[in-house]
């Protein structure tokens, strides 16, 4: 199944080519932590759905590379408002080519919107561009957004929208930067409201990273 947005600028939409294969993921691709990671997120409101927010559309998502391989888990598009997902909430990006704007997955539901960003990080490890990348996150908070200059967080360009091969160029050269600075993985998307990202070796260490400037951000 072939998948394409109708390129309107609205939170949730799909902007890449997707190959979607309708399929339940095996066992032997655990979930557990993912989600109990997720929900810490969800807790915080910086996962989740907001009628008042973002017409009223689902935001943030959480992935994790999947061991031994390239392909990455990953929350699927719009389930903003569980709190707990289970396996059919998830899908598995097993193909990402940024250049193409194309995406081939699997799962019962489709990736979420930013899965070509994922995938961008998750290919920086392949360019040198960085170690080990085994997770990524994607929340929407105003606070962290709105400070990104005195957090001295990197952004993306105001001018680039989400989920399209300008915002995979714009992520991969900030990978390359925050690479060769050492600095926190975590940056901001202009062009994507309240959009922050953060990555890290693992699910905790990328969460905590967010945390860590979430934290800031509230006593600025």
């Amino acid at each position: 199944m072939l998948l394409n947005d109708n390129h309107q600028e609205q939170e949730g939409v799909i902007k890449y080519l997707l190959e979607f294969d309708k399929q339940t993921i095996a066992d032997d691709i655990s979930i557990e932590l993912l989600d109990q990671w997720r929900h810490v997120l969800y807790n915080l409101a910086l996962i989740g759905q907001d009628p008042a927010r973002y017409d009223g559309f689902g935001f943030g998502n959480i992935s994790c590379r999947i061991p031994l391989s390239d392909a990455f888990l990953i929350s699927g598009s719009q389930t903003g408002h569980l709190p707990y997902l289970k396996r059919e909430h998830y899908a598995v990006v097993t193909e990402c080519d940024p250049k193409k704007n194309h995406l081939k997955a699997y799962g019962q539901t489709v990736p979420s919107s930013e899965s070509l960003t994922h995938g961008v990080i998750y290919g920086a490890q392949k360019t040198g561009l960085q170690k080990t990348i085994g997770a990524v996150v994607h929340v929407h908070n105003p606070l962290i957004w709105n400070a990104s200059e005195p957090l001295n967080l990197p952004a993306t360009p105001q001018c680039v929208p989400y989920g399209t091969p300008e915002m995979a160029g714009a992520v991969e050269d900030l990978c390359s930067t925050i690479a060769k600075n050492a600095s926190p993985p975590v940056f901001v998307m202009k062009g994507h409201v309240d959009g922050v990202v953060s990555y890290g070796a693992d699910l905790e260490s990328a969460v905590m990273s967010l945390l860590d400037v979430y934290h800031q951000a509230l006593f600025l």
